[in-house]
């Protein structure tokens, strides 16, 4: 431990076990913000938004509904306007090419904002009580209070 130079019998300690624990679970809640939500648009103007790369973004991970009912699932690569499709990467690596004639619907990830917020108070909160924690800890080892 390195001595404090203002206050020779404090000490600066690493973040204990439990702030630790505490910052890495907020941090994997914060990755449950989002969830698919369907594109509320025409199948026509899904279509013309599609083409005009407005919708289904290179990276995004999207789940596209084909006029017979069929499901596909991937990571989009972008829109070949010449061969009109869209072209992606599913769960396992595999191609996939998906006609944009064929597209009746689609579900793209969305932040949700209540969660969102939810979250940042929440972590702001378990800081805040952590730095209280220990400073309260350094506190009463500065002053001798046992």
């Amino acid at each position: 431990m390195v001595e404090c130079c203002f206050f020779p019998r404090m000490r600066r300690r690493t973040p204990s076990r439990a702030t630790t624990a505490v910052l890495v679970a907020l941090s994997v809640v914060v990755a449950g913000c989002t969830a698919m939500k369907s594109v509320e648009m025409s199948s026509e103007e899904l279509r013309t938004a599609i083409r005009a790369g407005e919708v289904a973004q290179p990276g995004q991970r999207v789940v596209v509904v084909t006029a017979n009912g069929d499901r596909h699932a991937f990571t989009c690569q972008g829109v070949d306007t010449a061969q009109d499709v869209v072209r992606g990467e599913g769960a396992a690596g595999e191609p996939v090419a998906v006609p944009i004639g064929d597209i009746v619907g689609l579900r793209m990830p969305a932040t949700d904002g209540v969660k969102t917020a939810a979250v940042i108070v929440s972590v702001v909160l378990a800081v805040f009580l952590a730095i209280a924690a220990d400073a309260a800890e350094d506190f009463v080892e500065i002053f001798d209070f046992r």
